[in-house]
């Protein structure tokens, strides 16, 4: 039997997915986010004082300093399996639900049901900022569209932008784990026109869609707006989240500054959403 150790890390929650990125390259066994903190798991045997030293170099990085909350040994044990049995299906609307696989029977009466396999270090719905997107893609999307979901995570936004009709969705997010996730549901889902990539927004080249959707943190956000408005169709759409309301403003500045206008703001506890229409 493998032994484990958990280090639970204060990271404010907006610089988690970020955080993750950095220290993909270390070989946890697991991720937790919990608000402000993040519970990585080890092989005991792995975890050293080398691998200690990276997890806050990591947030130096970032420009925060994280504390040790705590550090405890594990026995081996399916975590994620113990996990995925705490999680309900997250009912959006009359017309959408997302869902574990494993909870997704008798559901088929919702007009979109989102099955998905979720991993302890993505989302799952029960996010925030992926209910606020899921609300407004839900009555955005066009058929024959081509959009782009930007930091997919799950794949969740990818999905539904295919079930709601889209030519042609490009998925695609900075982390690996990430990809593979998306990778796994979108078959689950079985949707055949979603093509997805490990990429970095700020080097990735774009072209030119329909519609983008971008659950990313303000920062990033406001750093790509000039790419996100020469990716967009005259009168295209850009839904963005991941904004704490303490950031909304800026992002809005950004986002009329090159152009967009403000079609719809939806808000839920710390978090908000927007919806943009590209008018110049």
């Amino acid at each position: 039997m493998k032994n484990y150790i958990a280090i639970k890390l204060y990271v404010p929650e907006e610089h988690q997915d970020t955080y993750i990125a950095l220290i993909s390259d270390l070989e946890f066994t697991g991720i937790e986010q919990v608000n402000d903190e993040l519970t990585i798991n080890f092989l005991a045997n792995y975890y050293n004082e080398l691998i200690n030293n990276e997890l806050f170099e990591a947030s130096r990085i970032l420009g925060f300093e994280t504390k040790l909350i705590s550090e405890s040994p594990i026995v081996e044990k399916n975590w994620n399996e113990d996990w995925e049995k705490t999680l309900e299906p997250v009912i959006i609307n009359d017309d959408l639900v997302i869902s574990p696989t494993s909870k997704a029977d008798n559901l088929s009466h919702y007009k979109y049901l989102i099955k998905i396999n979720p991993q302890m270090s993505f989302g799952t719905g029960y996010h925030a900022t992926t209910r606020l997107a899921s609300s407004l893609l839900i009555k955005t999307v066009n058929k024959d569209d081509k959009w782009v979901d930007a930091g997919t995570g799950t794949g969740v936004l990818a999905i539904l932008a295919s079930k709601l009709g889209a030519k042609s969705v490009y998925a695609f997010d900075i982390d690996e784990w990430s990809v593979r996730n998306t990778i796994e549901n979108i078959e689950l889902n079985s949707v055949k026109n979603i093509t997805v990539s490990q990429s970095d927004l700020n080097t990735l080249q774009l072209e030119e869609y329909d519609g983008i959707v971008a659950n990313i943190f303000a920062n990033i956000l406001i750093d790509n707006m000039s790419k996100f408005a020469s990716s967009i169709k005259q009168e295209g759409i850009l839904i963005c989240t991941g904004i704490l309301k303490y950031d909304k403003l800026k992002v809005l500045e950004s986002a009329e500054q090159y152009g967009f206008e403000l079609l719809e703001e939806l808000a839920e506890d710390e978090w908000v959403a927007y919806k943009f229409r590209k008018s110049v």
